[in-house]
């Protein structure tokens, strides 16, 4: 293994019959490892009488300060309540720390779309989609969209950004299916365009129903909270516990917000940064 990473191999010597299996534990130690960086290494398994040659896996690590969600999404039937977070993992947390941004409520639009004719191209005519403008202010923490229900059978989303010098687009969401979703951190000020384009409707000629949902996240809104042990030594196991509390909230509406996870006062987000959908 490169430097800064130690890998062992449970169990390191095994016997195995023709067509059988054996099960390999591969850990690799990272404590002398730099946090965010990539480092490569191989398995080397070696069939003592020669009959065979010699085999190799590739092992890729990448070290990171905590195993925690990276994305955490709530379905919910109360506008009061919690999620259990079990199991994470991180570096040593010796007073555990937050930040919150939202949950801020998503900008709900509701609007029927024909069919595309023209596909292949969704700028080509700007009558032949749906588009919305936001405003993003600086220093915001997240701006998300998307479709949240429709009739159709396919739709495609694309986002342009405008920073004074001209759209340009800077991201898509365009699968096979029709629930599309774009979400950026840390999105620089400026203007936002979502394109809205029906690749197939369910009725040919005829306009299907769609919702659009998007959210800009900028501050603490002072409606969630995180609670777990102030203190975690290195590795070992342990939970958090999200609250939300808003409410206004009522059915089929989305708030959207980010919350940080860090060691101490000085470091509130060097273990994990989190997205929240609820």
């Amino acid at each position: 293994a490169e430097t800064g990473v130690t890998i062992t191999v449970t169990p390191t010597a095994f016997t195995i019959a023709d067509g059988a299996t054996q099960e390999l534990t591969i850990t690799a130690n990272v404590d002398a490892a730099t946090i965010g960086n990539w480092y490569f290494g191989d398995v080397q398994l070696t069939e003592d009488s020669s009959a065979s040659p010699d085999v190799h896996m590739p092992v890729a690590v990448f070290p990171s300060a905590g195993v925690v969600p990276e994305h955490l999404f709530i379905d919910t039937r109360r506008n009061a309540g919690s999620k259990l977070l079990e199991g994470l993992q991180a570096i040593e947390i010796t007073e555990r720390t937050h930040e919150y941004f939202g949950l801020a409520k998503g900008e709900q639009e509701n609007f029927t779309l024909l069919e595309d004719p023209t596909t292949g191209d969704p700028y080509d005519d700007s009558d032949q989609v749906h588009i919305s403008m936001f405003t993003v202010p600086a220093n915001t923490a997240r701006f998300v969209t998307e479709i949240t229900a429709s009739t159709s059978l396919d739709l495609d989303l694309f986002v342009l950004f405008d920073d004074g010098s001209g759209a340009v687009e800077i991201g898509m969401s365009a699968t096979g299916a029709v629930l599309e979703y774009f979400d950026l951190m840390n999105p620089p000020a400026g203007d936002y365009y979502i394109v809205v384009q029906n690749w197939t409707s369910s009725v040919v000629d005829e306009a299907d129903d769609v919702t659009l949902s998007t959210g800009i996240i900028t501050n603490d809104a002072d409606n969630a909270y995180i609670e777990g042990p102030d203190a975690v030594a290195k590795g070992v196991l342990f939970d958090l516990r999200y609250f939300w509390d808003i409410p206004e909230m009522v059915a089929n509406d989305r708030y959207y917000g980010v919350f940080t996870l860090g060691t101490d006062a000085a470091h509130p987000d060097n273990i994990a940064t989190v997205p929240v959908d609820l």
